[in-house]
């Protein structure tokens, strides 16, 4: 039996604040409800970690390693980054892109990186070709 491994999508959202970032993904990277951690993680922060899961307890340290991240939401299906003022989101970006990329581990034959601007224009594109080729049909 062939096992097909999903294909996993980041969506990334630039917000219009200029300091904050949604990915927005197709695989689970928590098991809780929306939270809210800040750097530097505290001690109190155990028990709302221990709520997102193991995967999404390492996704969290790992994005909270990279200099300039000061504020992170987490939900199931999405990653909400704050940077310091001073970072810029080319030596930050990488890194939470790679992060996400292992979150999915061997589970996932391949990840798409696609802005939010790009995927809409795809989709777009994609809607006219299959109304166009209906016509077409006709």
């Amino acid at each position: 039996m062939v096992t097909i491994k999903p294909r996993i999508k980041i969506k990334i959202d630039e917000t219009d604040l200029e300091n904050r970032r949604n990915y927005a993904v197709t695989g689970e990277i928590s098991l809780s409800i929306l939270r809210r951690f800040q750097k530097p993680l505290q001690e109190n922060d155990d028990a709302h970690l221990e709520s997102v899961g193991g995967v999404g307890k390492l996704l969290l340290e790992e994005v909270f390693s990279l200099p300039g991240i000061v504020d992170v939401f987490i939900h199931p299906y999405s990653l909400n980054v704050i940077k310091g003022e001073a970072f810029n989101w080319e030596d930050i970006e990488p890194g939470i892109i790679t992060a996400l990329k292992r979150t999915f581990g061997p589970e996932a034959e391949q990840v798409e990186v696609v802005h939010a601007g790009e995927a809409e224009e795809e989709y777009q594109e994609e809607k006219l070709l299959k109304e166009t080729s209906k016509k077409t049909v006709r």
